[in-house]
């Protein structure tokens, strides 16, 4: 197998929980035009469309995360822990995959960024240090 990525890391990544129907009728902030825009609608979807298309986008439905295979690409996810549109538990299939880090900044929100001074170096030496 060629590898074609030798790290990744996700800041705020949505993974699996985020995308059910139950969150999707949660969300706010105009992330539902968001996503309207990134399934390229000329409109803000309904609840029904969002839930709907939401789905498909789940780690989970698209097969990602039953099988990490035997030597999985280093990983590093960072997000906030209060995150207002990705629940804390989403990463939580994350933490049992091989070759990876998964830290939630405590008392921090989406992408963690009133953080972002302290993880921004973090997470460079986390990706340097994997590039080694």
């Amino acid at each position: 197998m060629r590898r074609m990525v030798d790290a990744a890391v996700s800041i705020g990544g949505l993974i699996d929980t985020v995308f059910s129907p139950e969150a999707a009728a949660r969300l706010r902030f105009g992330m539902p035009g968001i996503f309207g825009n990134s399934l390229r609608l000329d409109a803000e979807p309904s609840l029904a469309e969002l839930q709907a298309a939401m789905a498909a986008f789940s780690l989970r439905t698209q097969g990602l995360l039953d099988d990490w295979g035997s030597d999985p690409v280093p990983l590093l996810y960072v997000n906030g822990d209060q995150d207002q549109h990705v629940p804390a538990d989403d990463s939580r299939p994350l933490e049992s995959r091989p070759n990876t880090v998964v830290r939630l900044v405590p008392n921090a929100t989406h992408c963690a960024m009133q953080k972002a001074q302290e993880i921004v170096p973090w997470s460079l030496q986390w990706l340097r240090d994997q590039l080694a």
